[in-house]
């Protein structure tokens, strides 16, 4: 059940007070003030004021409400604060417009909830052609993250040249699911090296090059992300990590189909040299991390501050992201986000004039910053596991290469097929924790 977010006497208050801050950002009301209050204040994390000043939109100026970018916060806000369910009804509810309904399938979607998303969607009668086309690319969004890929090629068949960059990227991906590799990697070509998505389909294009045995095309998509990955890599401009180790994993494994196995040592030593200043970069102590609770529990910072101010946290997160589960991870992200919602609405004077609501989230916040700095550690444990996983891979695929070393010398030609069938085993074991 959501907390108790105060009375329409608070939003009052709290409606005044932004609206002299929000005058020097250009408002021209008292609800244009509300309205760059309530978004500013879910961007630095104080989701709370964010959710009371859109109840209070809501019920006061309905015009102001029902605008994307108010009606976008108000059901993150709900999500994020209430529940699952508190979402569902708000989007079923019997009087809403297409905007909403349109803003309701789009936050479905980020949440992960790919049928609720596309049952919204499958409700609209568009007959303009760009809108048509975004509804076709969301429905066929959510398909491709339900492993339809049937359903996912047949939603984008005969799409127009609107959007094509998206349009190529989602079919290419339908493609991939469906194992046609072929087509996926004309589709992949097709993003344009301008577009935002281009560094996505190039690593893309890489696997479907891999899986399609387009072995020298592959091993040059590699080194272009490989490279732009030294370029970029203070800014995150290119690649993550983990995709970085595992082109360099994929790359060991193309130069051993073409080469023969020298090309492996050489591509696992590099890996895990890069892997060690990781290491060296990622040492947490139990008691460092509980003092980054600490820091987010003070209410002091908003979320960017955060990141942007302490590089330790902005190097967990990126650790975490990079290297552990990425359900577990924005589980993580969204718990510490919430402890910093519960922090900042603690900090808010409105707050401290009303002592039985600030007893209820005194408790919450004491509970949980205690339960994170256990769960900052043991996912911080799990995630360097799922390393040192990476680089035992590395250490035995030297070690496996060494065996092929054994080619050299052949006398006969039982011992060259037995050799052959040796090095088949070990590409398909390869292969196997490639795939």
């Amino acid at each position: 059940m959501m907390l108790r977010v105060g009375t329409i006497i608070i939003l009052v208050f709290l409606s005044f007070s932004a609206y002299g801050a929000s005058q020097k950002r250009g408002a021209k009301s008292v609800y244009d003030s509300i309205e760059l209050d309530s978004q500013f204040s879910f961007n630095r994390g104080a989701w709370y004021r964010a959710y009371k000043m859109q109840v209070y939109l809501k019920e006061k100026a309905p015009r102001y409400f029902r605008k994307s970018e108010n009606y976008s916060v108000y059901l993150d806000t709900m999500v994020l604060l209430s529940s699952k369910e508190s979402f569902f009804k708000e989007c079923q509810k019997k009087k809403i417009s297409d905007s909403e309904k349109y803003v309701c399938a789009k936050k479905a979607y980020e949440h992960g909830w790919h049928q609720f998303s596309n049952q919204l969607l499958n409700t609209f009668k568009v007959k303009d052609k760009s809108k048509a086309l975004k509804l076709s690319i969301m429905r066929a969004s959510n398909y491709l993250a339900l492993n339809n890929a049937e359903a996912c090629l047949d939603e984008l068949k005969g799409t127009s040249t609107e959007m094509k960059d998206v349009v190529s990227l989602t079919l290419a991906r339908c493609n991939m699911l469906s194992r046609r590799y072929s087509k996926a990697i004309y589709l992949y070509k097709k993003v344009e090296s301008s577009s935002q998505h281009y560094m996505d389909s190039l690593y893309e294009l890489a696997w479907a090059q891999f899986k399609s045995r387009d072995i020298a095309d592959a091993k040059g998509t590699i080194n272009v992300l490989i490279n732009s990955y030294a370029d970029f890599e203070e800014d995150r401009a290119s690649i993550s990590q983990r995709e970085y180790f595992d082109l360099r994993y994929l790359m060991a494994y193309l130069g051993l189909i073409q080469v023969g196995a020298s090309d492996v040592s050489k591509e696992m030593d590099l890996a895990l040299a890069d892997l060690n200043k990781i290491k060296k970069q990622t040492r947490f102590e139990k008691m460092s991390l509980g003092r980054l609770v600490d820091t987010i529990g003070s209410g002091k910072q908003s979320w960017d501050q955060l990141i942007k101010e302490n590089k330790d946290f902005a190097a967990l997160i990126d650790f975490y992201h990079d290297w552990g589960s990425r359900y577990l991870n924005d589980k993580l992200v969204k718990d510490l986000r919430y402890y910093l919602a519960l922090s900042l609405e603690l900090a808010d004077k409105t707050t401290r004039s009303n002592p039985g609501y600030r007893r209820d989230l005194e408790r919450i916040h004491n509970r949980l910053g205690a339960s994170l700095k256990k769960g900052l550690w043991n996912r911080y444990q799990d995630t360097k596991s799922s390393l040192q996983g990476f680089e035992l891979r590395a250490q035995l695929a030297k070690r496996k290469s060494s065996v092929l070393q054994a080619t050299k010398g052949i006398r006969s030609l039982e011992q060259a097929k037995e050799i052959y069938r040796g090095k088949e085993n070990y590409l398909n074991s390869l292969i196997g924790e490639l795939e």
